[in-house]
């Protein structure tokens, strides 16, 4: 019995463990730094910590020149002669695919937003608008997300 308590105990510390939390800071308008971070470093970070029985979270704010991958439509924004708008649908799928089976959170700096005169009713359901991108990288590191600038 007192084997089996042990086990269980192993059991219950293994996966008791904080998960590895990252706000990212994301700024970028660059397509392929957008799909390197993005994309390929969350399932990469993901699959690598479920290796050590770890959860992975990632939260994005987004601001500065990244709005436009996070917009349903571009047409009558700064963007619509841009070349994501080419890819704007294989984007959105694989965004909402990272907010369904990664668990990750998109977040949008309001202030940009309004200074750039961007449509709020074009962005993707998934993502949040927040008062600023400063404000929600204040609050992520506040309960324990480590900070990641993305150039």
């Amino acid at each position: 019995m007192r084997i089996l308590f042990t086990i269980f105990l192993l059991v219950v510390a293994l996966f008791a463990g904080e998960a590895k939390k990252v706000v990212f800071d994301f700024k970028s308008g660059d397509i392929k730094t957008f799909e390197r971070v993005v994309f390929k470093s969350v399932e990469a970070h993901t699959t690598h910590y479920a290796g050590q029985l770890e959860e992975f979270k990632a939260v994005f704010i987004i601001h500065g020149d990244a709005y436009k991958f996070f917009l349903k439509e571009l047409s009558g924004t700064p963007y619509a002669a841009d070349a994501v708008v080419a890819r704007r649908a294989e984007f959105a799928r694989r965004l909402k695919d990272l907010v369904e089976n990664y668990d990750v959170t998109f977040e949008v700096c309001s202030f940009g937003m309004n200074s750039r005169k961007l449509p709020f009713d074009q962005l993707y359901p998934f993502v949040t608008p927040i008062f600023s991108a400063t404000s929600g990288l204040i609050e992520w590191q506040e309960k324990g997300y480590a900070y990641i600038m993305v150039p």
